[in-house]
């Protein structure tokens, strides 16, 4: 079993993070993430019962088969545009801070593009992540370790003494979230007013992604989170709302984000919710 409860933000680093989310596992639970365009910090909190490694993360076919982080590392996972899947152990604790599509390169300040589809320890030298880790293992509850995380971003945040520059794709991704990534580059050309040498120059370093692909994969997740959150939806419906042209389009676009046929990670979907408990805090 496991349990998943979803934290709020604080408003001013809604800019860079969209939510956090706390798993808290008595079994070990093993599933997989659909492609998705946020990025994730991840923090185990509390002493588990079960030392060494604590959580493992492997994409299908790239470079992250088989690896593992000890609970004595902050964990850096990038956007990715292949399924993810993960194992939770038993006993054991962990926040995420699931990013904003830009929030990884608001946080690092350099190039994000060697980040996608891949995971490493995060080792940001700065006073207000020191002995963090430490400090998480001392939590007994979830609202703490969300406290204690979201005061060193936010201390972190305000400590940057380089402006947001004014290449900052923010508006742009923003916008294509809004028309649910239904929207072609030239429309983005024409209005934010720049070229596409532009877009894909500022798109691969701040989000690691082309427009084309950041808009696509927008659009897929929104068309997954619509079927969940309404199972009752015919797959004919959504191909028609979301702009698939015909079944095999929505088949392949699915094999490519999930891994799997749309049948195949619904039933995945189904079976894994068996096995949670969800919350709000």
């Amino acid at each position: 079993m496991i349990r998943y409860s979803m934290h709020h933000v604080y408003p001013c680093l809604r800019r860079f993070v969209r939510h956090y989310t706390v798993t808290q596992c008595t079994s070990t639970f093993t599933s997989v993430l659909a492609a998705k365009t946020d990025a994730s910090l991840i923090f185990q909190f509390g002493v588990p019962k079960q030392q060494g490694l604590s959580c493992g993360f492997e994409f299908k076919k790239t470079l992250l088969k088989n690896h593992f982080f000890h609970r004595h590392q902050i964990w850096l996972n990038g956007m990715h545009t292949q399924p993810l899947y993960y194992q939770l152990n038993t006993n054991t604790n962990f926040l995420w801070v699931n990013l904003t599509p830009i929030g990884i390169y608001h946080l690092l300040r350099d190039s994000i593009a060697t980040l996608v589809n891949q995971g490493c320890p995060f080792n940001l030298h700065s006073k207000q992540f020191d002995h963090l880790v430490e400090r998480l293992q001392d939590v007994e509850h979830s609202f703490q370790a969300v406290e204690l995380v979201e005061k060193a971003l936010l201390d972190y945040y305000n400590s940057l003494k380089m402006p947001i520059s004014l290449q900052d794709v923010s508006p742009v991704c923003d916008y294509i979230v809004r028309q649910k990534g239904m929207v072609k580059i030239k429309h983005l050309e024409e209005k934010f007013k720049g070229s596409s040498r532009w877009l894909e120059k500022q798109f691969e370093k701040q989000i690691g992604l082309s427009p084309k692909d950041f808009t696509q994969l927008t659009r897929f997740r929104c068309l997954l989170t619509r079927r969940i959150n309404h199972p009752k939806l015919s797959w004919a419906e959504l191909m028609d709302e979301y702009g698939y042209y015909d079944q095999s389009h929505l088949i392949q676009a699915f094999r490519a984000y999930t891994g799997f046929t749309p049948t195949q990670y619904m039933n995945d979907v189904s079976l894994n919710l068996n096995n949670v408990h969800f919350e709000v805090e």
